[in-house]
């Protein structure tokens, strides 16, 4: 399984995670970022820290050349057994995770995002914010 949220991004103000969603969508107290090379992908991490901490949502931005590879190895591959297929956002995407907490991963074009979240809800109001948060971030880095 990934340790970190991943977010594949094109280029711009996108490379930094923490410009990805606003406090419009999440309502966040403040924001953590930190970035990293691994693979030739560069990776920025943020922590969104919201009122309620159980509630928080990380997102991390990877861009570089090996993007889909990555999703075909990494994310898709090691998540065989325990995934579930989202429709409705980006070229593919799937759920992670169980109703404590869980991550969305999300491959459209160039772009790979993962959420992850935590907080109260099923798995499936977990995807279903999932969705609306990644649809929003995707708008930001295209």
């Amino acid at each position: 399984m990934c340790a970190a949220l991943v977010c594949l991004a094109r280029a711009g103000a996108a490379r930094n995670a923490c410009a990805l969603l606003t406090r419009k969508n999440l309502g966040f107290v403040r924001t953590t970022e930190t970035r990293s090379t691994r693979d030739g992908i560069v990776v920025s991490q943020c922590f969104y820290e919201l009122p309620s901490f159980t509630d928080s949502v990380s997102v991390t931005v990877m861009h570089g050349k090996e993007a889909k590879g990555y999703w075909k190895a990494r994310i898709a591959g090691e998540h065989e057994q325990q995934i579930v297929d989202v429709d409705g956002v980006g070229d593919d995407a799937i759920w992670s995770g169980n109703q404590r907490a869980g991550a969305l991963y999300v491959l459209d074009g160039d772009v790979i995002l993962r959420l992850s979240l935590g907080g109260a809800g099923s798995v499936e109001k977990k995807i279903e914010r999932g969705k609306f948060l990644a649809v929003r971030a995707i708008k930001r880095v295209r």
